[in-house]
């Protein structure tokens, strides 16, 4: 089911770019050959899988030695290592004023995981969800809709630095509240 929701919301967001012509043919600042391209790519996936793989076993071994659960290790420290591809793709998308890409990532990733990720576990093996985590479910959708609400009300729909610190000082609570 989750796969479905997952295509039909790819196809709808691919009709809605379409036809509100928000897909434009993207201009390079750099002239890269198609080969270079594709190496950088290739070297790129390959730094973020030894990286991620390098951040996530060592922060386990950690968190095992210091006695944490492992809910904790997965929804902190894990969590922490699979979206540091994103953090910095974040990071280089607002200090180069790419707002669409930093959002584009963030939304993209976040339907991914939820859907694609979640249906995938599904179809090989049925998931049981422990009602421990409500809390951080009910956390994300409070989250997003209240993303949704600074951008409704907000005349410009921009998230300044007063707002960027709320979310911050949101997921140190997060942290917090998970210890």
């Amino acid at each position: 089911m989750a796969l479905f929701y997952f295509s039909f919301f790819s196809l709808y967001a691919l009709g809605f770019s379409l036809q509100c012509n928000l897909i434009k043919k993207v201009k390079s600042k750099e002239n890269y050959t198609t080969n270079t391209i594709i190496f950088y790519m290739i070297v790129g996936i390959l730094g973020l899988k030894f990286g991620a793989d390098f951040v996530v076993d060592n922060s386990i071994e950690i968190a095992n030695n210091l006695g944490l659960s492992e809910r904790f290790i997965g929804m902190t420290i894990v969590a922490i290592g699979t979206a540091l591809p994103e953090i910095i793709t974040g990071i280089i998308s607002a200090r180069k004023n790419e707002t669409d890409l930093l959002l584009g990532n963030i939304s993209g990733s976040n339907i991914i995981n939820l859907c694609l990720l979640v249906g995938i576990g599904a179809v090989i093996n049925p998931l049981t969800f422990a009602t421990d985590f409500n809390g951080p479910m009910l956390l994300l959708i409070i989250v997003t809709m209240a993303l949704q609400l600074i951008a409704a009300m907000n005349e410009n729909s921009e998230l300044d630095g007063k707002r960027g610190i709320i979310l911050i000082i949101i997921y140190f609570i997060y942290i917090f509240i998970m210890i």
